[in-house]
């Protein structure tokens, strides 16, 4: 799975859309729609509230990330 993917599946299994992620992260639903597609790579900054707010470990998220 990819890394994106571990986002959106997480969202959506905390029952969140787009847009309330978005609200509690503190960024636009567009841009959390644009993450989750892999149509952007979000700042370190930005992945760190998603996760945050998903209750995911970042290391989790990215395992495998560059092989």
């Amino acid at each position: 799975m990819l890394w994106y993917e571990k986002l959106h599946d997480a969202r959506l299994k905390q029952g969140l859309s787009q847009r309330e992620l978005g609200d509690l992260a503190g960024m636009h639903f567009v841009q959390i729609s644009r993450i989750e597609r892999g149509e952007q790579i979000p700042t370190a900054f930005n992945l760190y509230k998603i996760c945050n707010v998903l209750n995911l470990s970042i290391d989790w998220v990215l395992a495998g990330v560059g092989k």
